[in-house]
């Protein structure tokens, strides 16, 4: 096992020549963790807009289907408004009660 890994821990271990100091590998994580922090906000700041666009569409749409709603509840009132106003005009308001309720 150790023989099959040899070549990859080669590769992953810096030449003596090229080696980076305490401070130089300090600064390399510092600059790779605030570059990758940054790329993870990037992305869940994309991911919110998205997410809030979608929940002002729903609200959108639920709002013109509750407009659409009332406008025929409204419409249907208005009609048996309508239809009550000529019973009470045909057979008068005592025998109208009996007839709707």
């Amino acid at each position: 096992m150790l023989t099959a890994n040899a070549p990859i821990a080669k590769t992953l271990r810096p030449c003596v020549e090229k080696s980076v100091g305490f401070e130089n590998l300090v600064s390399l994580f510092e600059h790779t963790h605030s570059s990758m922090q940054a790329r993870a906000i990037r992305s869940v700041d994309i991911a919110l807009v998205v997410r809030n666009w979608f929940f002002g569409w729903y609200i959108v749409e639920f709002i013109y289907n509750m407009e659409k709603l009332v406008r025929k509840f409204i419409f249907k009132n208005r009609e048996l408004v309508r239809k009550t106003k000529r019973l009470r005009e045909k057979k008068g308001c005592a025998r109208l009660m009996m007839c709707v309720w």
